[in-house]
Formats: structure tokens, sequence, C-alpha cells
């Protein structure tokens, strides 16, 4: 068998391959989109519509379906809340004693434990300025006699005042009163170290 007997022919051999139009003479095509459209589902319609492009909003996208709201809502609020609790001094720990703020923390360094008292006057009025007596216990292990430290307060709007104690516990009750002062009258702090 030779190669000429082996291929298949086409069915339609006689037939050119494209319809070429006569000479001179050119094709038209009848396609209009505004009746193809016309005919189209209302979604369709509305993708092929030339509306502006929306203006830049930052506030937009955040609030545009009801699930958006709600999140940038709840998160607007724990920001106020936030902003609220750092303005009034609540989340520092601090206490109200004759007209000054004080709070204490602490840090342990080498076996002992080293407090920090930060004393701010809430008023321009009378704040107590004098000696303040300061006894810290440890919390949990051996409860022992508490150590007592003593410091005085001036009449300056803020100081801060560092003191150590012999403890290696990591929580303290520290209590404070000065002479004089009414009888549970004191602050008491329960603190942690650092």
């Amino acid at each position: 068998m030779n190669d000429e007997q082996k291929k298949p022919g086409r069915p339609n051999e006689g037939v050119a391959l494209s319809n070429d139009p006569p000479e001179g003479e050119e094709l038209h095509f009848y396609y209009s989109r505004s009746r193809r459209l016309s005919r189209a589902p209302a979604n369709v319609r509305a993708l092929y519509e030339e509306t502006p492009a929306p203006k830049f909003s930052l506030i937009r996208p955040l609030v545009s379906g009801r699930p958006n709201a709600i999140l940038f809502g709840t998160m607007a609020v724990l920001a106020l809340i936030m902003l609220a609790v750092s303005f009034f001094g609540l989340a520092d720990g601090a206490q109200d004693y004759y007209g000054n703020r004080i709070s204490l923390s602490a840090v342990r360094y080498e076996g002992a434990a080293i407090l920090t008292l930060k004393k701010t006057r809430r008023d321009e009025g009378a704040a107590y300025a004098g000696p303040l007596d300061i006894a810290v216990s440890p919390l949990g292990g051996e409860a022992g006699a508490p150590y007592p430290s003593r410091i005085n307060l001036s009449s300056r709007s803020s100081e801060e005042f560092r003191f150590s104690v012999p403890f290696e516990e990591s929580q303290f009750l520290v209590r404070i009163s000065h002479e004089g002062a009414e009888e549970g009258s004191g602050l008491a702090f329960r603190i942690k170290t650092r």
C-alpha cells in the first residue's frame, strides 16, 4: 500500500474551505447591543449600565452591611471605654489618700523586692504632706511580721519613692497609713512583682 491510499480524504473534497464573498461585496453584520440588552434580564442590564465611580470613603466600607456596621460599632465602643479607663486612671490600681493619688508597683531583684510608690496630688487644695508609714507583708508562703518602712510626702505635685523589702515572694500586701489618721482610713494594696 502506498501513502496516498492510506490517507483518508475529506468528505467534501470538492467544496472550497471558506465561502469567500464575491469580488467587491463586503459582509454586513447586524448586531445591536441595545437590542440584545433590551431582551436580557435586569441583572445583566445592570452590569452594562455606566455608573460613575464612587468617591473615596474611609467609613463607607466599614459600615456597608449590617455585620460590618455591628463590628465597627463594637470596636468604636471598646475604644471609647479604653480611653475613658485610661483617662480616669481606673486601670493603674491607684487609690486616693487624703488628696493624693497613690500607686504601687514591685519588681524582684536578687532575692529582694523593690517597691515603687508614686504619689500625685489630686487637687490644688489641701493634700496630706508628712510621714507615711508603710507595712509590707508577703502573701502566701510564711506569713511573718510585716516589714515596716517610712517615707515623707512633700507638698510637690508628684513624687516617686523606691524602697526594698527582703522577701522573695511574688505577691505582697502593702498597708499605708499615717500617725493621727482615723482607724480604718489607711490604704491596702495587693501587688505582684514583675
